[in-house]
């Protein structure tokens, strides 16, 4: 007879109360439903799995213990207890109310209830589990949700047990099935301790936020086949059609979200609208610090609080946060202290700590946005425990080492990544039709995932294998491999056949290794161009394109040239200063400093045009050394236009238009003086152009403002009234406007003042 068993973990505290199965809910009623729940203690545990290992024959001992206790709600198989609520206090151990709380925390430990025997039917068939794994419904809607960074690193055992309880949640997902047991069905745990069936448990909760339904109990139990386990449910959760309807509310709320960040084109502007989206749809959820203990406080463990709720803590912004990055081919995951949950997120092939509930203030705070490791160490040397990785992340977690810089108010900027990861090397060791693979990467510290089944490896968005030593392949397959390393672009992706006869006895085949991508080592300078010039990331096709025309003989200055230029960047229509604020990033691998771009910024402002400054950079000594990285020769552009063949005309006839004109330049114009300097035309004479234009007639200005103009014009400077006054007075007494102008242009004043031009 199956077993009925509920439970949910309010902070260490078992909530006693009746459960049954429920009738058929509204959508409106799964959000506001609060049921207690009960754990049934009927249960024995006289039968033990049958285990030939003596330590997990004390861990029976253990579990037939702690069964005849779940009152208690306690695992003494976990190695470490479960955590006393925390929820009323800061991080600095003080009494606090909801107010005073600026850095909530909010994250429920996993409860582990050890149930005795469990009956045979009540475990997972395996081929049913399966055939939800295949269903196109599920592929379509779901699949991409998840994280398998993880995943990737995982033992074959502990990967086992995660596709059991990924079959199982698929199950309840897609299915409307009443969960009368208030579980999802059991699935094994093969041979793994009490320890890493906890640890893998947690973890897998944390990389699946799609699986909403799920709360923050583990039951643990086994029959004579071994040891099995299964999450519980949140009890609104248990009817199958008001878990049906919940999961159409949250997805269209995530399809929404998706349809709208996948307008972007980059993966660091995807990342900030969906961490701005979240902090703006939802409040924190002040009722966990206080005695409000009930379903709908713990459904902020859930992304459904986020999604249908509008309410939620730090567990509910992490794993939608995850959700909707893995959502939109980002990839994310959720990490956890002891009391507080956040995100690592993978933005041009580098890992960022992102914490979306630290930024939920009256206005959004980033001072937590794309952080480094040694930021978030720190935590800006305030909440340093919060931050602070559960011990069982040791082996699992990337190093986030660059950093946005962010702040309060600014998002920062991420840094540019200037270097690729070696492309993996793949050898293959021959005997007696056995395969030994040895994969190596010449950047140290590098990673190496690989797939022996045709996909692509990746860190996170695909499943692979991370590579560790040698391992033997029997059969014909190919073997694909990426090298990744923190601060450096992925590696091109490496592919070699290997059949059953590759290579002779005792021999070592490293040839034909080829890659999916080019083996160009200029793949990054491209990726840097789609990166900092069009704010987006790179197809491969593109990043073939450009790589071939490098191979070809274009020029780094000719590449850089096709992107600025480009209708793409053109229709951005950036100001000056976020121009030339590109031009660093892209062109010299780094931000601006304030002089060099206030600089900068005033030579367009006194008109010469935007190649002539794209050409002030292609030709400096850093985009010089940023070519001689990748090998590419750096190159020029040419200058066509008469404004760009002097700066020093070109802000003198600039200067022109606003003093005797009063108003800004003209592109025409602009050229057509400048080019008459450039060819020996007189500064006298281009200042008598202007003055006795149409345009400058017209104005009908009076004697004394006619001299102010030629003080400003002529001098560069403001009138003095006994100058001014001699002048006027002789235009008023018949000296004509032509020879009072003479009397400025012929002076020495007007020769020191063009002197300070450079001319």
């Amino acid at each position: 007879m199956k077993k009925r068993i509920a439970a949910i973990l309010l902070l260490g505290c078992m909530v006693m109360g009746s459960i049954g199965t429920q009738a058929q809910v509204s959508a409106a009623e799964v959000a506001e439903t609060v049921t207690e729940t009960e754990t049934e203690t009927e249960q024995t545990s006289e039968e033990t799995p049958v285990d030939t290992a003596a330590a997990e024959s004390t861990e029976t001992a253990e579990n037939t213990e702690t069964a005849e206790n779940t009152e208690t709600a306690e695992s003494t198989e976990s190695a470490e207890p479960v955590k006393a609520a925390a929820a009323d206090t800061t991080e600095n151990g003080t009494e606090a109310t909801a107010e005073e709380i600026t850095h909530p925390t909010g994250l429920m430990d996993l409860n582990v209830i050890n149930v005795g025997t469990i009956a045979e039917d009540d475990v997972l068939d395996e081929t049913e589990a399966n055939s939800s794994k295949s269903s196109s419904v599920y592929a379509a809607a779901w699949d991409a949700y998840s994280s398998n960074y993880v995943y990737n690193m995982l033992s074959t055992e502990e990967r086992k047990f995660w596709d059991g309880l990924d079959a199982s949640c698929r199950q309840v997902l897609l299915g409307t099935d009443n969960l009368t047991d208030g579980h999802i069905p059991y699935v094994s745990c093969g041979s793994l301790n009490s320890n890493r069936i906890t640890y893998v448990a947690y973890m897998f909760r944390y990389m699946n936020p799609q699986y909403y339904f799920i709360n923050v109990s583990l039951y643990q139990g086994g029959n004579s086949s071994g040891w099995y386990a299964a999450f519980g449910v949140y009890s609104a959760f248990q009817n199958g059609t008001a878990r049906s309807t919940a999961t159409q509310s949250v997805k269209n709320q995530v399809d929404t979200w998706k349809n709208t960040v996948n307008s972007l084109s980059s993966e660091a502007e995807k990342v900030k609208m969906i961490h701005d989206l979240i902090v703006q749809k939802v409040d924190y959820n002040t009722d966990i610090y206080g005695n409000s203990f009930n379903e709908d406080t713990a459904y902020t463990q859930s992304v459904y609080s986020v999604f249908c709720m509008d309410k939620t803590v730090c567990a509910g912004y992490a794993q939608a946060f995850e959700m909707m990055c893995n959502g939109v081919g980002v990839d994310c995951i959720a990490v956890t202290s002891d009391d507080h949950e956040w995100n690592k997120v993978r933005i041009n092939d580098s890992w960022y700590n992102v914490d979306c509930t630290w930024a939920d203030q009256s206005t959004i705070d980033y001072e937590y946005f794309e952080r480094s490791d040694a930021v978030y160490d720190a935590d800006l040397a305030s909440y340093a425990s919060s931050h602070a990785e559960e011990s069982y992340w040791n082996e699992y977690l990337p190093a986030c080492t660059l950093d946005s810089g962010a702040t309060f108010s600014d998002p920062g900027t991420l840094p540019t990544i200037t270097q690729q990861t070696a492309q993996p090397q793949i050898s293959v060791t021959a005997n007696n039709n056995v395969n030994y693979v040895t994969i190596t990467s010449s950047t140290p510290n590098a990673i190496i995932y690989y797939t022996t089944n045709g996909d692509t490896p990746t860190p996170a968005y695909t499943r692979s294998e991370k590579y560790s030593s040698t391992f033997i392949l029997s059969g014909s397959c190919t073997v694909k491999a990426v090298a990744v390393c923190d601060t450096y672009w992925d590696s091109n992706v490496a592919s070699k056949s290997v059949t059953a006869t590759t290579g002779t006895t005792g021999t070592t085949d490293t040839s034909d290794t080829t890659d999916t991508t080019t083996q160009h080592k200029a793949a990054p300078f491209v990726k840097l161009l789609y990166q900092y010039v069009l704010d987006r990331s790179a197809t491969q096709s593109e990043v073939d394109y450009w790589v071939g025309r490098l191979e070809n003989g274009s020029t780094g200055a000719e590449v850089a040239y096709g992107f600025l230029f480009s209708e793409e960047f053109q229709n951005k229509n950036y100001s000056d200063a976020d121009y030339v604020e590109h031009l660093y990033l892209s062109l010299m691998g780094r931000a601006s400093d304030a002089d060099g771009k206030a600089d900068w910024v005033t030579h367009l402002t006194n008109g010469v045009s935007r190649l002539y400054v794209f050409r002030q950079f292609t030709d400096s000594t850093e985009f010089g050394n940023l070519c001689n990285t990748y090998e590419i020769e750096r190159g020029t552009v040419t200058l066509t236009e008469d404004r760009d063949q002097n700066y020093n005309v070109t802000r003198f006839v600039a200067r022109n238009y606003t003093e005797f004109l009063g108003r800004t330049y003209d592109v025409d114009g602009l050229n057509d003086w400048s080019g008459r300097i450039n060819s020996g035309y007189g500064m006298e004479n281009v200042a008598y152009g202007f003055v006795f234009s149409q345009e400058c007639i017209n104005m009908n200005l009076s004697n004394s403002d006619y001299v102010k103009m030629l003080y400003r014009g002529i001098f560069g400077r403001s009138y003095d009234d006994e100058g001014l006054n001699d002048w006027v007075n002789q235009l008023d007494n018949g000296t004509s406007r032509e020879t009072v102008f003479w009397g400025f242009a012929n002076s020495q004043e007007f020769a020191n003042m063009v002197a300070s031009y450079g001319l």
